[in-house]
């Protein structure tokens, strides 16, 4: 909410534009150190804390890089959508591919977050930490467990190497919506198999994956409301771009001959 009413008063104060955008700048600072510590809490409260005796000192690394990875995607969607409805006439091929790199390197920071975890608890092969992959893979689903790094990695790195698909805005388009798929069964994997699995004696029942109206619905759900809020919260804007912003010519013609 700062950082918006900052936005505002630089597109309504031009002559004083430079002292809002540097407090936006200096707030930005304050915000992303705020957000770090509060989503790296609240993940080991929603998800750590459905099974207590497991740890990483990797999850909050990996959470907070998921959590890059996959709001790019998300904003490349609405970039896109607003392009399409004709508020951005200016972007190019350059600033599509800059938008590319976000997820391209997003995705690469992922797979190293979540290699380095599946390979230190299984070197360590401490029974506490083990037992988080052996649910996954073993009793749940070696499919969806694999599926998980092929659509957030794989996929996303092969068809944005070059530089022909990563300029491309429907193809990002259709990228960002398989990486926000990548989203849904990433939580999934880390939320349905302790909640549903349950201890005979000293070994797990096998279960199986449930995927039904419920999983669809919550994740449509939660979408639709952020959606909701971030284009009503757009509507209200008089200019939909920071016109005041000390950047914002070297910003629209990115790339391109002055």
């Amino acid at each position: 909410m700062i950082l918006k009413k900052f936005s505002k008063k630089e597109d309504e104060d031009k002559a004083h534009a430079l002292k809002w955008f540097e407090k936006s700048r200096f707030f930005s600072k304050v915000h992303i150190f705020a957000f770090a510590l509060t989503f790296i809490f609240a993940g080991f409260d929603y998800l750590m804390s459905l099974e207590p005796f497991w740890y990483s000192t990797l999850f909050s690394i990996k959470e907070l890089i998921s959590a890059f990875f996959h709001a790019s995607a998300l904003i490349i969607i609405i970039i896109y959508f607003l392009h399409k409805k004709g508020y951005y006439p200016f972007m190019n091929s350059s600033h599509w591919h800059d938008l590319s790199k976000y997820i391209f390197m997003g995705s690469i920071l992922f797979a190293y977050a979540w290699y380095f975890q599946y390979m230190l608890i299984w070197y360590g092969n401490i029974p506490e930490e083990g037992e988080y992959y052996f649910l996954r893979r073993v009793h749940f689903s070696q499919s969806l467990f694999t599926l998980n790094i092929v659509i957030n990695f794989f996929l996303p790195f092969i068809i944005l190497l070059p530089n022909k698909f990563a300029k491309n805005p429907k193809v990002l388009l259709s990228v960002a919506f398989l990486i926000l798929v990548g989203l849904f069964l990433d939580v999934y994997l880390s939320v349905f198999p302790p909640l549903t699995h349950t201890f005979v004696g000293q070994s797990s029942e096998h279960i199986h994956p449930v995927f039904g109206y419920q999983e669809i619905g919550i994740f449509l759900g939660v979408l639709g409301l952020f959606m909701f809020v971030v284009f009503k919260s757009m509507s209200k804007r008089k200019h939909i771009i920071p016109i005041n912003h000390p950047y914002i010519q070297e910003s629209l013609l990115h790339h391109n001959a002055h």
